[in-house]
């Protein structure tokens, strides 16, 4: 796709949508779109400053010209006589456009240039005088970018002299070093080496300050310093913007790794002069990564004869996934992934032939439309979505080259016209699309006002976003892409429209046919509408406009109550959409952020990472005191899959899941990863105490991962995990048959009476009655009776209430059997009973009623409406879940003891293993009550809500409460933890010891030890 540089810049809008290589997922695309304005600003901070396009101009209509007239000056308003300008722009085609001009001698200077008009406010100029004393970086204003011709001024400001030494691991100095410096948001400048050996300069103006240095040589690595806040920091009250030293930086250079690319074509083929150049780079020392975009020329390599490139400076701190970029004339955009803990330094990419795609534009007469931008969108399985914009020629004709295997919308980008996207249609892989035309009209002009939901006020000055949809892959007929990875993603292609509200709130879209979803600011919930030929239309919304809070506090250590300065605060927003933070305490423990107020989950680490916690916090909370633990650690072996043999090299993902304040998802946090030795050895260091861990290994392309399990630590303590066997391939889930599934609940050990015996307490636990079915596998009122209680939804109404045994009477062995137990339940008809039979038990094992298959056949069948009725009209009335926590209350109160309540359901398996468990070992009735909220009851699912206060877990939940019903503890780990349910591992059984340590009243840490130790041996 990146055949120009237009193209490769289309590229880069790309990479804006996904501007950082998660930890946990280094393919993963995430369609996220940035804000159109943010993205033009962004494309000229990556264009080099020393190379640009041809000065000729391009065909096309004078009216297309922006005339430019500006006046360079010094800082007392003076004029700069024979300043050089240099003016880089975007003339709708070519993004690298750069045009040099003179300053008379009154300092005046002019251009006439076709820039986009779209692009205008990315246009950027670098003016300096004859003698270099003087210097400036700017941009167009954005008030005067509506005045014609545009007036410019460029204030030359004296340049100040920095210093960078580099010096190499042994601090020695390090010459003929590559360096960079980046000036201001957008431009960049070189360094030049001085007689003082590992000594450079570069001039700079100081009012457009410094925001990163970088040096990098071969086979000795790379460093580079910050001087700026990362976007997470800007809000903290304390942050104070790191300044360019006065003595100047000083960088080493500790060590290098080599990392080479194998380049291929889609036929296998070596691919010579691909450019390659490394993204992102990130140092644990630093705040942020340093983004080489910015001066990509400087770090391009390119491929040889043999399609290789090394990069021999990669530095050995990088710790955390690399993209690099890879493009050439005529083949797709490309991005390999390094991976620095996988140990993998020859990494093999294939580049694709674009493809091309052929059409015209047409006025609403059907003439051709010249000047036209045609815009096509794409998607597919790829990480990375097609774009491509190209203006048509004379003819009205147009020609784009795209990538293959995606599906595309074509739409058009003009101020007078609109045209109705293409329908959605299919670019494979060598195979170019003719003969597509789009017919312009004038616009629907979508008007509306965007206003706060609560008070009606306008939302003024606020970007809002508006996206037309495709047609889904899945919704077109015939239609396949490759998809060699599998993925599960939902491919749909779609065109970005942005514009600003006005100070009432109000905005302008101009927009062709479509479904559009109009996404206002804030994040606010999205509102879909369609266009559909009209000339005007009014699209409303109203949002939840977003509070800012200043949220204060101080961070001890927990052991002595000390303040902890210098500690790192991560805020991780409980809502995922809303935005992150991050904050440092002062000399005094304290900290003051200003956040959007949502609830949110606070990771501290003291700055040795010696000390950390997770706090969790609610909306609107203003402060909040955190107290620190020790770290823990966890060590172990892994294994491979069904075998002893150590897995040597192999990466380890580890994270904690934090739970979304719905509830709904989750998201790894707070992790890392590392690599076995050799023997498959494995630490993971610096845990975070009281918080449950999860193990995975490392992401594929596709972002899945295998599980290998959980650890959970104590303040201070290391975990040996032992053996961790990675599992083996899961095979697809076959769902068992209706016969498959009664013989297995005819086949449970023990005899009928032996079965009874069990039945009869688990009823009685659980409030239910006991529903015996005896008859062979074979009968069919038998099996009639077990498809509706597997299958049935009708019979959901009194599934919940009886507890079903099936008894088989298929051998003259199983009819004896069969036979014992009913003559104990006081049966008569024992012959016939045997054949079929339904035999209805109370919670004390009592008989209620027995009935044999004649009892209900209706034409020749048993009846299924008559079996419901039957089992319905012994059910009882329901227990009222409230009464029955207050009646619980009460008595705790008059014992002076604790509730341990536990939210159930009859069809839970690991719910009756609890209850089993608290049934069988009542040691805890000492301190505690115990009371069962199932879910048959009446309002036991909104008291467990409140009782959850927003924890995540499924069934069995359990709380420890007062005697007046406030929570003490629950069965989540930690704050927002996993939820133990029935605790049989390891991690779960020193949980629940834990909460009974802290809320016991009199039992003893003995008694505790003993009941937990308990459910090991039942284990």
């Amino acid at each position: 796709m990146c055949r120009t540089p237009y193209n490769r810049i289309e590229c880069l809008k790309t990479v804006l949508r996904d501007r950082s290589l998660p930890e946990d997922s280094a393919m993963r695309w995430k369609p996220v779109t940035k804000l159109q304005f943010v993205y033009l600003m962004l494309l000229l901070m990556v264009l080099p400053q020393g190379q640009g396009a041809s000065d000729e101009l391009p065909d096309s209509d004078v009216d297309r010209l922006t005339e430019i007239a500006g006046t360079a000056v010094d800082e007392a308003g003076n004029a700069v006589s024979n300043a050089v300008v240099e003016i880089h722009y975007f003339d709708g085609s070519n993004p690298q456009r750069k045009k040099e001009g003179k300053a008379d001698s009154d300092g005046k200077f002019q251009f006439r240039l076709p820039i986009a008009k779209t692009m205008l406010a990315a246009t950027t100029f670098r003016a300096q005088s004859e003698d270099g004393s003087l210097l400036t970086f700017d941009r167009i204003s954005r008030d005067a970018s509506s005045q014609r011709p545009l007036p410019v001024q460029l204030q030359l400001e004296k340049t100040r002299l920095g210093t960078i030494q580099v010096v190499d691991q042994d601090n020695q100095p390090v010459e003929g070093a590559n360096l960079m410096v980046q000036i201001g948001a957008y431009f960049t400048v070189d360094a030049f080496a001085t007689s003082v050996p590992g000594k450079y300069t570069f001039s700079y103006p100081p009012s457009s300050g410094i925001r990163s240095v970088i040096a990098w040589k071969n086979g000795l690595g790379a460093d580079y310093e910050l001087y700026a806040l990362s976007r997470n920091q800007r809000n903290d009250q304390n942050a104070k913007v790191p300044e360019f030293p006065e003595d100047g930086a000083k960088l080493q250079l500790d060590g290098a790794e080599s990392v080479t690319f194998i380049v291929k074509d889609g036929d296998g083929k070596p691919l010579a002069d691909v450019e390659v150049y490394p993204w992102l780079l990130q140092k644990e020392s630093e705040n942020d990564q340093v983004n080489l975009s910015f001066g990509q020329t400087n770090f391009v390599e390119k491929t040889g004869a043999d399609g290789q490139v090394t990069f021999d400076w990669m530095p050995q701190w990088q710790k955390s996934p690399v993209t690099f970029w890879l493009s050439r004339d005529g083949f797709v955009h490309s991005r390999g992934n390094y991976f620095p803990s996988k140990g993998n330094k020859n990494l093999s990419v294939v580049m694709n032939r674009t493809v091309p795609i052929r059409g015209r534009v047409v006025d609403p007469d059907g003439n051709p439309a010249p000047g036209i931008t045609v815009v096509a969108n794409g998607r597919g399985y790829a990480t990375d979505p097609g774009r491509e914009r190209v203006t048509t020629e004379h003819d009205g004709t147009f020609e784009m080259l795209v990538p293959g295997e995606q599906i595309y919308l074509l739409s058009v980008e003009s101020e007078k016209w609109a045209s109705d996207g293409v329908p959605t249609f299919v670019v494979n892989q060598y195979q170019p699309v003719d003969g597509v035309e789009l017919r312009l009209r004038q616009p629907t002009v979508v008007t509306g006002r965007i206003t706060d939901e609560v008070t009606g006020e306008p939302i003024a000055n606020e970007r809002v976003g508006c996206y037309l949809y495709g047609t889904s892959l899945n919704d077109m007929e015939d239609v396949k892409i490759a998809n060699p990875d599998g993925s599960n993603l939902y491919v749909r292609p779609m065109v970005y429209f942005s514009t600003q509200t006005d100070d009432e709130g109000r905005y302008e879209l101009k927009l062709g046919n479509g479904n559009y979803s109009l996404r206002p600011p804030q994040r606010a919930k999205s509102v879909e509408f369609e266009v559909a030929g009209e000339l005007e239309k009014q699209v409303d919304a109203s949002i939840e406009t977003i509070e800012k809070v200043v949220l204060q506090g101080i961070v001890r250590n927990a052991a002595d109550g000390v303040p902890v300065p210098n500690a790192t605060l991560d805020g991780i927003a409980r809502e995922f959409i809303r935005t992150d933070w991050k904050a440092i305490s002062d000399a005094d423990g304290k900290f003051a952020v200003e956040t959007d107020g949502s609830a949110a989950y606070i990771h501290t680490t003291d700055e040795h990472g010696k000390l950390r916690s997770i706090t969790k916090i609610d909306d609107k909370v203003k402060s909040v005191e955190i107290e620190l633990h020790p770290v823990g650690s966890a060590r172990g072996v892994l294994h491979k899959s069904d075998s002893d043999e150590p897995a040597s090299k192999t990466v380890i993902a580890y994270a904690i899941y934090v739970h979304a304040k719905n509830n709904r998802s989750f998201s790894p946090r707070f992790g890392g990863q590392v690599t076995t030795d050799d023997d498959g050895n494995f630490i993971l260091p610096n845990l975070t105490a009281n918080h449950e861990y999860v193990l995975t290994l490392a992401p594929d392309s596709q972002g899945r991962s295998v599980r290998l399990g959980t650890v959970f630590v104590e303040p201070g303590e290391t975990v040996d995990l032992g053996a961790v066997g990675i599992p083996a391939p899961r095979k697809p889930y076959v769902p068992p048959t209706l016969d498959e599934r009664i013989q297995r609940a005819m086949a449970v050990d023990g005899t009928p009476l032996q079965r009874f015996g069990r039945a009869v307490p688990r009823v009685q636990r659980s409030k239910q009655m006991l529903l015996i079915a005896f008859g062979t596998i074979n009968e069919p009122r038998l099996h009639d009776f077990m498809q509706w209680r597997y299958e049935d939804s009708d019979y959901r109404k009194v599934r919940d209430d009886y507890l079903v045994m099936a008894i088989s009477t298929e051998s003259q062995e199983q009819k004896e059997q069969a036979r014992e137990l009913l003559d104990e339940l006081g049966v008569k008809n024992l012959d016939q009973s045997i054949e079929f039979s339904l035999v209805l038990v109370d919670a004390d094992g009592e008989l209620i009623e027995h009935v044999s298959g004649k009892d209900f056949i209706v034409e020749e069948q048993l009846s299924k409406s008559h079996v419901i009725d039957w089992l319905d009209s012994f059910r009882p009335d329901p227990i009222d879940a409230r009464k029955l926590f207050e009646t619980t209350l009460t008595q705790a109160r008059k014992e002076n003891k604790r509730v341990i309540v536990q939210e159930t359901a009859t069809w839970c398996g690991p719910c009756h293993m609890l209850s089993d468990f608290l049934s069988e070992h009542q040691a805890w009735e000492k301190d505690y009550l115990w009371v069962k909220m199932d879910h048959r009851y009446v309002g036991a699912r909104e008291l467990m809500q409140e009782l959850r206060d927003g924890a995540q877990g499924g069934i069995p939940w359990f709380a420890i409460v007062d005697a007046d019903g406030n929570r003490l503890a629950t069965s989540n780990q930690g704050e927002g933890g996993r939820n133990i349910g029935f605790p049989s591992s390891e991690a779960g059984q020193r949980h629940l010891e834990r909460i009974l340590m802290q809320t016991k009243l009199t039992m003893t840490e003995d008694e505790i030890t003993s009941l937990v130790d308990q459910l090991k041996e039942d284990d």
